[in-house]
């Protein structure tokens, strides 16, 4: 089983020969086999890791789900399988201009899924197991963001078409055929506890997919429901991709701390007062309340009350209340 990866020579520079976005990247990655070039996408990345002490570089695909989180594949970060030390920069549009200053991203942080073991990969019977991993990148990416499954991936998308994209090569014979951002459909063939598999020869991803989505409509649109991880030698028989939705609260978590919601609005708005409720709720009587009405009342039958116990000489006594002593 090899993994849609592979670390290629880093052509025109060394170690601090230039800055992001004058790197120029060694064409010598593999990708989608069967498809056609894709213009749109946006949120679909390509991802570079330069190390620039011994000027060896590698791509990836990924894909933009929050301003600053993309999503790729845990062997595309994991020092095991990539090396220590690199520095990773991401790239939009459909061919990637290593010279251009503009559209050029690069990462703060990178983090694998813990339970991804790139020793155990190649040997277990479920290898796209945990092969996810997330980029906090430093600047925010101005596209919007890919939607991810979180539901569980049934047995019913078995057979459904979904469409894949990434930056390789579109000839496994032409090892020049890369950089193009490119896409294919292709039918799920199998679901299991960890993968989504397709099985279409014509059809396919390969080295350099690493990463890339698989996304399929499950009813509200086109939603990731896998990243490209593993497939056979040759990319001539099938493909493996993580199942997204088992990792879902993984990338969640990533992007809770990358990309915070604004806090809760607690101002209280002003209440305006309805000129029609108010005139409502007044009696009119001379333009008189009735509230005004009912105190004139009250202070008139005191006045009656005060002068009829004057006149019948009883004592006023003037009521107060007291504490009870013990």
């Amino acid at each position: 089983m090899k993994r849609r990866f592979r670390i290629a020579p880093l052509i025109a520079c060394l170690v601090g020969c230039a800055p992001p976005g004058t790197i120029e990247v060694g064409r010598a990655e593999r990708a989608i086999i069967g498809g056609t070039v894709d213009t749109g996408d946006p949120a679909v990345v390509l991802v570079t890791s330069i190390n620039f002490q011994t000027g060896r570089a590698g791509n990836c695909t990924g894909e933009v789900v929050s301003p600053h989180v993309v999503l790729t594949a845990g062997h595309c970060v994991h020092p095991g399988v990539v090396g220590a030390g690199n520095s990773y920069y991401i790239f939009t549009g459909k061919e990637p201009d290593f010279h251009a200053k503009s559209g050029v991203y690069e990462a703060a942080e990178t983090h694998y899924e813990p339970g991804y073991n790139p020793t155990n990969q190649a040997k277990s019977s479920t290898p796209a197991a945990h092969d996810v991993a997330v980029i906090i990148l430093k600047t925010p990416i101005p596209v919007t963001p890919l939607r991810f499954n979180h539901v569980p991936l049934g047995q019913d998308s078995v057979g459904k078409v979904a469409r894949l994209v990434g930056y390789g090569v579109t000839d496994i014979n032409d090892p020049q055929s890369t950089g193009v951002k490119y896409q294919t459909s292709a039918e799920i063939s199998r679901i299991d506890a960890t993968s989504v598999v397709f099985a279409d020869p014509a059809h396919n991803t390969c080295e350099g997919d690493s990463g890339g989505p698989a996304l399929l409509d499950l009813g509200d649109g086109e939603v990731i429901v896998g990243t490209v991880s593993v497939g056979d030698q040759d990319c001539a028989l099938h493909g493996i991709d993580a199942r997204i939705d088992k990792y879902a609260s993984f990338i969640d978590e990533t992007i809770l701390k990358a990309d915070p919601p604004p806090p809760p609005d607690l101002s209280t708005p002003a209440v305006a007062l309805d000129a029609s409720a108010v005139e409502d709720a007044m009696i009119s009587h001379g333009g008189c309340s009735a509230v005004g009405e009912v105190g004139l009342g009250v202070w008139s039958v005191w006045f009656l009350f005060v002068a009829a116990l004057t006149m019948l000489g009883r004592p006023i006594r003037r009521f107060a209340f007291r504490k009870s002593l013990r």
